[in-house]
């Protein structure tokens, strides 16, 4: 289920130019969905390692990590604003479906080794204390 082993799509950079390509093209592919996925998980894990930053010298807001826990719960789903976009008027199929949360799954693992569990648990305490 992962791609080709081809570092150039493993940055934005490298996923931008293989996505003006495949956009070129009169179907939707799964790759297509997947470097979709996987954009935005980059753009998730940008957003939480500056966070992760922030708070070595300030406290964050519940607020935020409950906003970066739930856009991270919606990428690993597959229910992200790109890919609902793309597949909008396109027929379910639950094989390409569980295929692309697989996909991104793993892709969390490797993207956001420090950032995904550091939202999880920053959450859970977070959460363990809200009213």
């Amino acid at each position: 289920s992962r791609l080709p082993n081809d570092f150039s799509l493993r940055n934005k950079s490298g996923i931008s130019v293989a996505l003006g390509e495949l956009k070129k093209l009169p179907i939707l592919s799964v790759i297509e969905e997947k470097l979709i996925i996987r954009e935005e998980l980059i753009d998730w894990n940008d957003e939480a390692l500056q966070m992760i930053g922030v708070s070595a010298t300030y406290k964050c807001p519940f607020s935020s990590i409950e906003s970066l826990h739930t856009k991270l719960m919606n990428i690993l789903h597959g229910k992200t604003e790109g890919r609902e976009q793309n597949i909008q008027n396109i027929r379910y199929n639950e094989a390409i479906e569980k295929e692309v949360i697989s996909f991104v799954a793993e892709d969390e693992e490797t993207i956001c080794p420090i950032s995904g569990p550091w939202v999880r648990s920053q959450y859970k305490m977070g959460n363990d204390w809200k009213i």
